[in-house]
C-alpha cells in the first residue's frame, strides 16, 4: 500500500483571509477619504461663514459711519436741518430712466441747473437703492427704496478680501399733515429720519467690470436713526441746556382785583380777586422740574400728538394753582392735572413725567438735547451763521440788478453785508451781564425796571440794537445810535453809508433793474438810502419767492410783516427767513407771517397767504418789548411835573412832533371748544381808540396840539388831520376842528393832566383816515400789518394866549391785537416779556377810591383830580373809558408759533408781566358807574372790554361758564413747525431734488441722536 500525503487546510484560509484585509483597507480608505472631505467641507464652511461674517461686520460698520456722517452734516453743515446728502441720480428728468431706459450721464440735459449726479446703469449692484423716486414733476417712478446717494468709504481691494465698502444714506423728512391717513401717522414722523445701507466693495461706476466685486443684496446691513431738530416739536420747550438741578416754572400765583360782570349794567361792589389764566394751545415738554402757578389751561390735540412732557418731576401747589387740561375732539375738559407726588393720571399718555419716585415705564421721559446756534463748523471756531452770511459767497447778481456789486470781491461782499445772507456787525450793541461789586448790570433788573439804563423816561425802553422793519418788499435797517461809530451800513460799492437808515428792496429778480422811488419812508428819517438786495425770485404771474439769513453780532430789534402783499407794487411775497443775534433779539411789536385774512378768495391770495416764516434765534435772550408796541418815537422826557412820578415828552417848536404808528394785527377768535376757529385768523372790526395823558405846561400855561394821521409828505398825498369833538377843539385857531387846546388862566384845571380818549373814526363811524379804509396813495391796501402813522405837534399858530410847551406823558391804543408769528429760541437765557409801567400812572386814580366812602360816609364817585363841571363844560378831566391805575389796556397778545428756552423767566419776573398784560378787566375804566352830583356822567352802561371773557373777542376758555377767557397772553402752536404743507398738502420748503424742508431756512439741529440702530425688520 502506498502513502498519499494529505492536503493543507490552512493556505485556502490565508487567502481568504487576504481577500478580506483588502476590503477592510478599501472602506477605511473611504471612510479615511469621506473624513477628509468632510473636514475639508467644515473648514471651508467655516472660513465661508468667517469671511460671511467679516463682512457683515464690516456692512454693519460701514452703515453705522453712514449714519455717524449724516448726523455730523446735519450737525455742523453750515445748511443744519436743510442739508441733505445729493441724491445719486440727482435731477431724474433729465433722461427719465423709467421712460426711456438710458443711462444717467452726470450731464444737465434739460437747463434746468441741476445734473443727474453720476451716470447710473441697471447693472450697477446698487441700483435698486439709487434710482430716483419721483421726476420733478412730482410724478412718482419708483416706490421705496429709492433716491439713496452713495458714500464711499474706501478701504481694502477685491484682491485682498473687498473688505472696503460704502454706504447707500438718505435723510427722510416727511412730517404727518393733517390729510395723512391714521395708519400712517407716526410720533417719528415730525424727526429727522436718517437712513444708512452697509455694503461691502468697492464700486466705480465709470467702470462697469467693479460691479461684480460687490456682495449680493442680501449682503448688506441697514441702520436708522432718528434726529431732533429741536426748536419746532414743542409750543413751550425747556431745555435745561446744562442739565442743572433747578425747577422750572410757568405761571404765576398773583391775583388781581377786577370788578364783577354784570349783563347790560355795572356792578358797584368792591372788586373781586382772582386769579390769572395762562393758555397753552399746545405741547409742553421741559428738561427740568417744571411748577404750575395760577390757573394754567393746557389745550392739546391728540391727533397731533401733543402732551405735556416733563423729564423730571411736575408739581402743581395744591393752594393756589390749577392745571386744567383739554383734548381738542377728545374725552377730556378741562380735566384737573395731578402733581407727580399725587394720585396721578396720565390721561391717556397727554401727560407723563419723569419723578424720581416713577415706577410705571410708561410715563417716564427722555430728555431733549439744545440746539446750537453757535455750533463751530470750521477752522478758528467759525460758526454756522457767520459761515452763512460774513463768509458767503457774493448775493446773486439777478437780485442786485439796479446796483451791481461786481467790484466788491468774492470774499469783501459778505463781509459788509452783500452775501447771500445778510451780515450786520453791530457788536457794540451788546447787553452783557456784569456781577461787578460797582456798577453790576443784568438785562434781566434792567427790564422790569429796577435799573432805569436805555429807559426813555418812565415808559420807553430803548436797548442798543440794530433795529429791522419787515415789509413784503423791502427790509428796513437802522443803525442804534450805539453803532454811531461802526459804519457797518455799506453801498454797493462798498463805501460807507453815513445815513442810519437803509432800506434793502426786492427788485424783479431776474438781472433787470428797477428803481425805489415807490418803496415807502414814511416816518424814517428824512436821508435814507435805498438799495435793491433783498432776494426774490418771481414763481408764478405775480407771485415772488425768497429765503434770507439774517445774523446780527450785537442785539437785534425786529417788527412787521414778512410776506404777503405790497400795496406799492401789488405783487404778493412768500418769504422765509431766518434771524440770528449773537446777543438779544427784541421784538417790538406785531411781527406776521402776512397780510392776507384767513377766507381770502382771491386765488393769488389763496395760494399765498400762510405760507411765509421767521424764525428768531438769540444767543441770550428773546424779549417782547411791549413798551414798542405802538413804535413809539425816540424823543427826550422830562419830569411829568404833576400828576404823578411818571415823565413825560415836551414838544416846542424847537421840538415839535411826536410819532407812533398803529399796525393792526390779525384777531383771532376761537370756537366753545378752545380750539382756534379755521377761520379766525382775521382783520379786526372794532374801532380803535387814542388814548393820551397830556397837558400844557405851567400852572398859568396854555397849548395847542394837532394829530396827524398818515400825514406825510413822502407819500403820494398827505392825508391830513384828526377832527375833535367839536366840544374840545379850538375854534379860534381852526374852524376844521383839527386843533386840540388845554390849560390857560382861565381854564378850571390850569396845569393839570387830561386823560383823553378818542375814537379813530369818521363821522360815518368808520376809522378815520386809517388803512384800510383810507386807501390813498394805494389802490389796494392789505386789511392789517401796515403801519399807520401818528404824529402828534405842536400847533404854534393856533393862536393860543402864553403859549407854553406841549406835555405827553402816555400814548396807546386799545383796543388791540399784538400778534407774534414765529419760531422762538433763546439758547442761554429765556424768552421774556417786559412788563413796562401801568399805562395810568396816577397810583390814587383805582376803583377801589372810585367806590370809596367820602367824609359823610358816601360813595366818592368820581375819579381823583376832577373838579366840578363849570358852567357849559360836559367833560371831565379823566374820560370814563381812560384805564384805573392798575387796570391793562384792553390789548390781547397772541404768540403764535414755537417757544424754545434754556429756563423760562423767574416766577417774579413772569408775574409782574402778567399782572399787566396776562388778563383783560371786564369792563373799560370806570364807564356806568354812578358819578357824584356836579360830575362829569360815566355813562349809563359799563363799556365791555373786547377782549374779556364777555367781550366781542373772548380768548379760549373750553367749557367756561362765560363766553369764553379773558386771558391777555395766550400761546398758540403753529400747527405747520411739524407739519410744513400748505392748504393743499404741498411742501412749504423743498430743496432742489424736492426733499421736504423746515419751516424756516438752516435751522441749527439738536446734538446727538434719540435712536440709532438696526432697521426693523431689515
Amino acid at each position: 500500500m502506498t502513502n498519499q500525503p494529505i492536503p493543507s487546510p490552512g493556505r485556502p484560509r490565508r487567502r481568504n483571509r487576504a481577500a478580506q484585509s483588502l476590503t477592510v483597507a478599501i472602506i477605511v480608505l473611504f471612510l479615511l477619504l469621506f473624513l477628509g472631505g468632510l473636514f475639508i467641507a467644515l473648514i471651508v464652511n467655516n472660513m465661508r461663514a468667517t469671511s460671511t461674517s467679516s463682512k457683515g461686520v464690516a456692512a454693519d460698520k460701514l452703515a453705522e459711519a453712514g449714519i455717524k456722517y449724516l448726523d455730523d452734516e446735519l450737525t455742523k453743515s453750515p445748511e443744519g436741518a436743510d442739508w441733505r446728502p445729493v441724491p445719486f441720480v440727482a435731477d431724474p428728468d433729465d433722461t427719465n430712466i423709467a421712460l426711456t431706459g438710458q443711462a444717467y450721464d452726470d450731464q444737465d440735459s434739460d437747463g434746468d441747473g441741476i445734473r443727474n449726479a453720476e451716470p447710473l446703469r441697471p447693472s450697477d449692484p446698487d441700483y435698486d437703492w439709487l434710482r430716483p423716486c419721483s421726476a420733478s414733476n412730482g410724478t412718482p417712478l419708483n416706490p421705496e427704496p429709492c433716491g439713496y446717494s452713495r458714500v464711499d468709504f474706501g478701504g481694502r481691494t477685491p484682491g485682498a478680501g473687498n473688505l472696503g465698502g460704502r454706504a447707500l444714506v438718505k435723510i427722510v423728512y416727511k412730517p404727518d399733515s393733517r390729510a395723512t391717513a391714521a395708519p400712517d401717522r407716526s410720533a417719528t414722523n415730525r424727526f429727522l429720519k436718517l437712513l444708512s445701507i452697509g455694503r461691502v466693495g468697492i464700486v466705480d461706476p465709470s467702470d462697469p467690470t467693479t460691479f461684480a466685486s460687490s456682495e449680493g443684496k442680501g449682503a448688506r446691513r441697514e441702520q436708522v436713526a432718528y434726529k431732533q431738530i429741536g426748536t419746532v416739536e414743542f409750543l413751550r420747550h425747556i431745555t435745561n441746556k446744562d442739565n442743572r438741578s433747578v425747577v422750572a416754572a410757568l405761571g404765576s400765583a398773583s391775583k388781581v382785583l377786577d370788578s364783577n360782570f354784570i349783563s347790560g349794567g355795572r356792578d358797584t361792589s368792591a372788586p373781586t380777586a382772582r386769579q390769572i389764566e395762562s393758555v397753552y394751545h399746545g405741547p409742553i415738554h421741559s428738561n427740568a422740574a417744571l411748577t404750575f402757578f395760577g390757573v394754567n389751561r393746557l389745550l392739546l390735540d391728540g391727533q397731533r400728538g401733543d402732551a405735556l412732557t416733563v423729564s423730571s418731576s411736575l408739581n402743581i401747589p395744591a393752594n393756589n394753582s390749577q392745571v386744567l387740561l383739554t383734548e381738542l375732539g377728545g374725552a377730556f375738559t378741562n380735566a384737573s392735572v395731578v402733581a407727580s407726588n399725587g394720585v396721578f393720571n396720565s390721561y391717556q399718555g397727554l401727560v407723563r413725567d419723569h419723578a424720581p419716585q416713577t415706577t410705571d415705564p410708561l410715563r417716564r421721559v427722555a430728555r431733549t438735547t439744545a440746539p446750537l446756534i453757535d455750533q463751530s463748523i470750521g477752522d478758528n471756531g467759525l460758526t454756522r451763521y457767520r459761515a452763512l452770511t460774513r463768509d458767503s459767497e457774493p448775493i446773486d447778481a439777478r437780485y442786485v440788478a439796479g446796483n451791481t456789486i461786481a467790484g466788491l470781491g468774492t470774499t469783501q461782499a459778505g463781509r459788509i453785508g452783500w452775501g447771500a445772507g445778510l451780515y450786520l456787525d453791530n457788536r457794540e450793541d451788546m447787553q452783557n451781564a456784569s456781577d461787578s461789586l460797582i456798577g453790576a448790570y443784568s438785562p434781566r433788573s434792567n427790564w422790569v425796571g429796577v435799573d432805569r439804563t436805555w429807559w426813555n423816561g418812565d415808559n420807553r425802553y430803548v436797548p442798543p440794537a440794530v433795529v429791522i422793519t419787515l415789509t413784503p418788499r423791502a427790509m428796513i435797517i437802522q443803525r442804534s445810535a450805539s453803532s454811531v461809530n461802526r459804519s457797518f451800513l455799506r453801498d454797493n460799492t462798498g463805501r460807507r453809508i453815513n445815513q442810519s437808515t437803509v432800506i434793502r428792496y426786492s427788485g424783479l429778480g431776474n438781472g433787470t433793474a428797477e428803481a425805489a422811488a415807490d418803496i415807502p419812508s414814511a416816518g424814517l428819517p428824512a436821508s435814507v438810502r435805498k438799495l435793491e438786495g433783498y432776494p426774490a425770485q418771481q414763481i408764478q404771474p405775480g407771485v415772488w419767492q425768497g429765503e434770507y439769513v439774517v445774523y446780527a453780532e450785537g442785539n437785534v430789534r425786529i417788527r412787521g410783516t414778512v410776506g404777503g402783499l405790497d400795496p406799492q407794487t401789488l405783487r404778493y411775497y412768500i418769504r422765509h427767513l431766518t434771524v440770528v443775534s449773537g446777543g438779544n433779539i427784541y421784538i417790538d411789536g406785531n411781527l406776521l407771517k402776512d397780510n392776507i385774512p384767513d377766507g381770502s378768495v382771491p386765488a393769488t391770495e389763496e395760494f399765498v397767504r400762510g405760507k411765509s416764516s421767521i424764525a428768531l434765534l438769540a444767543k441770550n435772550y428773546v424779549v417782547l418789548n411791549t413798551t414798542q408796541f405802538f413804535n413809539p418815537g425816540d424823543n427826550a422826557a422830562g419830569p411829568e411835573a404833576s400828576g404823578s412820578d411818571a415823565r413825560a415828552i415836551f414838544l416846542n417848536p424847537a421840538s415839535p412832533t411826536f410819532a407812533m404808528r398803529l399796525n393792526q394785527a390779525p384777531v383771532q377768535t376761537y370756537l366753545p371748544n378752545g380750539m382756534p376757529n379755521p377761520v379766525g385768523r382775521l382783520a379786526p372790526s372794532y374801532i380803535p381808540q387814542l388814548y393820551l395823558r397830556h397837558s400844557a405846561a405851567g400852572v398859568d400855561g396854555a397849548t395847542a396840539m394837532r394829530l396827524a394821521v398818515n400825514a406825510d409828505p413822502s407819500l403820494a398825498a398827505p392825508f391830513g388831520f384828526f377832527r375833535f369833538p367839536i366840544d374840545m377843539a379850538w375854534p379860534n385857531a381852526n374852524p376844521s376842528l383839527t386843533t386840540l387846546a388845554m390849560g390857560g388862566p382861565t381854564s378850571t384845571e390850569p396845569g393839570i393832566y387830561f386823560d383823553h380818549v378818542f375814537d379813530l373814526k369818521d363821522a360815518g363811524n368808520n376809522p378815520a383816515l386809517l388803512y384800510p379804509d383810507q386807501t390813498v396813495p394805494y389802490a389796494q391796501v392789505p386789511k392789517f400789518g401796515i403801519d399807520n402813522l401818528l404824529n402828534l405837534s405842536v400847533d404854534a399858530n393856533a393862536g393860543v394866549p402864553n403859549q407854553t410847551d406841549y406835555r405827553l406823558s402816555r400814548a396807546g391804543i386799545a383796543p388791540a391785537d399784538i400778534r407774534v408769528e414765529a419760531l422762538i429760541y433763546a439758547q442761554e437765557g429765556s424768552f421774556f416779556i417786559i412788563p413796562g409801567p401801568w399805562f395810568n400812572p396816577d397810583p390814587n386814580d383805582t376803583y377801589e377810591n372810585y367806590i370809596s366812602l367820602d367824609s359823610t360816609g358816601q360813595p366818592l364817585y368820581r375819579r381823583p383830580g376832577d373838579n366840578l363841571l363849570a358852567q357849559g363844560v360836559t367833560r371831565g378831566r379823566i374820560d370814563p373809558r381812560f384805564p384805573f391805575y392798575g387796570q391793562p389796556m384792553d390789548i390781547r397778545i397772541t404768540l403764535f408759533g414755537a417757544i424754545t428756552e434754556n429756563m423760562p423767566a423767574e416766577v417774579g419776573d413772569q408775574g409782574a408781566w402778567l399782572e399787566k398784560w396776562g388778563w383783560i378787566p371786564n369792563y373799560y375804566g370806570s364807564t356806568g358807574l354812578p358819578s357824584a352830583p356836579g360830575y362829569a356822567s360815566q355813562g349809563a352802561t359799563g363799556l365791555v372790554s373786547i377782549h374779556g371773557a364777555h367781550g366781542a373777542l373772548p380768548g379760549p376758555q373750553p367749557g367756561g361758564a362765560g363766553n369764553g377767557g379773558d386771558s391777555g397772553i395766550v400761546y398758540l402752536y403753529d400747527d405747520k413747525l411739524v407739519s410744513p404743507y400748505d392748504a393743499n398738502n404741498n411742501p412749504l420748503r423743498q430743496d432742489a431734488y424736492r426733499n421736504i424742508l423746515p419751516v424756516a431756512p438752516r435751522l441749527p439741529v439738536a446734538p446727538g441722536l434719540l435712536y440709532a440702530g438696526e432697521t426693523p425688520g431689515a
